[in-house]
């Protein structure tokens, strides 16, 4: 009796990091060991990261930000 066995392989998902706050180093490197997440990159400021985030490859942003409220002007 023969049994076909499938292993499913998840995809990465993939990440890139803006901004800045406390506890984010510790934060990136959680995710950077993570197995089931790519840490794309990481840069202080939305326009630094410009190529990666433009390229349609993520699946996920995380903004990190020292204020208690989205800073639309500097993500916009």
């Amino acid at each position: 009796m023969a049994t076909d066995t499938q292993t499913q392989v998840r995809e990465k998902t993939r990440i890139f990091i803006t901004g800045n706050c406390e506890g984010l180093a510790e934060l990136s490197d959680a995710l950077s060991r993570h197995s089931e997440v790519e840490l794309v990159g990481r840069s202080d400021q939305v326009r630094e990261g410009a190529g990666p985030l433009t390229g349609g490859h993520l699946q996920a942003v995380l903004h990190a930000t020292r204020s208690s409220a989205l800073p639309a002007d500097e993500i916009s």
